[in-house]
């Protein structure tokens, strides 16, 4: 087996690890690299993919894949079984254009979306979308620019233990921090390669501590 292009990797804490890749597939590998299953294929209807990008996991084991050039995020099984999908292409509550990074609080049961938009598809979105974890949509917040809570193309999205969320706005050059419900906190990060400076950040961590 093989990748194209792989772009995301999330583990389940039980040896096993979760890759999307741009073949519009989702492998699942042992954490030494044995290959286990795999499902997906490209298209528009359930458990299929057009370019998926990133992919989490609740508490639960469940498995979202942000299937990005179709507007949506899948959640599965950790057997890769379908179990439903959140979001069409849009601008409204709900509603997605090019969805990238997912972040999921299991202890409060809410999942965030960084849904980065982009010119080339009727302008960008530029904000983060807040979920229960079965899809009810909650909250938003973010518009284009530079400010405070402001975006350009914010792309991964990560939640630490106690709620706060942490925004990669990649052509920003910056990281940006908020609290739950989207309130602006703290930025750190600019254009430049010295320390603490950034040229278009793609992706956050957290640690558990």
């Amino acid at each position: 087996w093989y990748f194209d292009m792989p772009n995301s990797v999330a583990l389940d804490g039980k040896g096993g690890m979760y890759l999307t890749y741009q073949q519009h597939r989702i492998i699942k590998t042992s954490t030494d690299g044995r290959f286990l299953f795999s499902w997906g294929q490209y298209g528009q209807g359930p458990g299929e993919f057009w370019n998926p990008q990133y992919v989490a996991l609740d508490a639960f084991g469940a498995v979202y894949v942000a299937d990005t050039l179709n507007s949506r995020i899948q959640k599965f099984t950790p057997n890769g079984e379908f179990i439903s999908s959140l979001g069409t292409f849009g601008t409204g509550p709900g509603e997605f254009k090019l969805p990238r990074g997912i972040a999921i609080d299991s202890d409060r049961g809410w999942l965030f979306v960084a849904d980065m938009g982009h010119n080339l598809y009727g302008g960008s979105n530029n904000r983060i979308q807040k979920f229960t974890l079965d899809g009810s949509f909650l909250l938003q917040w973010g518009t284009g620019g530079n400010g405070p809570g402001q975006f350009d193309r914010p792309d991964v999205v990560a939640v630490d233990r106690n709620g706060f969320v942490y925004v990669a706005d990649t052509y920003n050059h910056r990281i940006q921090k908020f609290d739950s419900d989207g309130a602006f906190l703290l930025q750190w990060g600019q254009l430049g390669s010295g320390s603490g400076q950034f040229d278009q950040p793609r992706d956050v961590k957290v640690t558990p501590d």
